[in-house]
């Protein structure tokens, strides 16, 4: 099973105040459906727990072309490719039940030793790994978030029970849920974000205080950074671009617009 895709309806839960697919959730279909598929070919997480390993996630970005809205049906597709030195990619495209391409996406990952928390390499899981030679990416693998450093607001924030997960730090998810909290409803409405890029520096654990330092391209309204920082230690760094306009984005059944 060299590629998995599974069909999907979104639901209101899944939406954002507009009743497009939250950027939140986005990431949480991807990662869902990368895990499933990872399972599928017997590389899941029971498998490497033997192997005292677990698959982190490095960096990811997300090419929204056009927003799904509530109760649309989509399918996903995902599929690896061949693994480049510690790396493993994964790609991940969304497609409308009329075959309109909505979402490209790719992400990075590494296998990390769960007791050193350090990289390591597992000869037969990277054998193992499909490489679908024949496929044609649908993007390249993610590049470095740029920061920038005009128009900054920093924001202290503590993290939530919410926010961890059963690996025990903050949720690879929750980063966009804390940029989309910040743009807010009057940059969203009418620009919501069309490219995420999110390297993933170290894992954020502990009850400890966060740095949430939004900032904006200087001359441009719809580029952003997001860095999230304990101390001077750098966790997470998100590069954001918004669509110039909402590209009919609104869902009719979005009430209250």
């Amino acid at each position: 099973m060299d590629t998995l895709t599974r069909e999907h309806i979104i639901k209101a839960a899944q939406c954002d105040r507009f009743g497009r697919l939250s950027p939140h959730d986005m990431l949480l279909l991807m990662q869902e459906t990368v895990g499933e598929h990872t399972a599928l070919l017997n590389l899941g997480r029971e498998t490497l727990a033997k192997e005292n390993a677990v698959w982190v996630l490095v960096s990811q970005e997300l090419q929204v072309l056009k927003y799904p809205k509530y109760m649309d049906k989509i399918s996903i597709t995902v599929y690896p490719t061949a693994p480049r030195r510690t790396l493993f990619p994964r790609y991940v495209m969304f497609d409308s039940d009329k075959g309109e391409r909505l979402i490209n996406a790719v992400s990075l990952w590494t296998l990390m030793d769960i007791d050193t928390l350090s990289m390591v390499k597992i000869p037969w899981v990277e054998s193992a790994i499909p490489k679908n030679k024949d496929k044609t990416p649908p993007m390249r693998y993610p590049s470095r978030a740029n920061s920038f450093s005009e128009n900054t607001q920093e924001i202290i924030y503590s993290p939530k029970f919410s926010d961890f997960d059963l690996n025990g730090h903050i949720n690879n998810t929750r980063c966009v849920l804390w940029l989309t909290d910040i743009l807010g409803e009057d940059i969203l409405y009418k620009h919501p974000l069309e490219r995420i890029t999110i390297n993933y520096n170290r894992e954020i654990r502990g009850k400890e205080d966060i740095t949430l330092r939004l900032a904006q391209l200087a001359q441009s309204e719809n580029k952003f950074s997001l860095s999230c920082t304990r101390g001077d230690l750098s966790h997470i760094d998100i590069e954001a671009q918004c669509m110039q306009d909402n590209k009919d984005t609104v869902s009719s059944l979005a009430f209250g617009v």
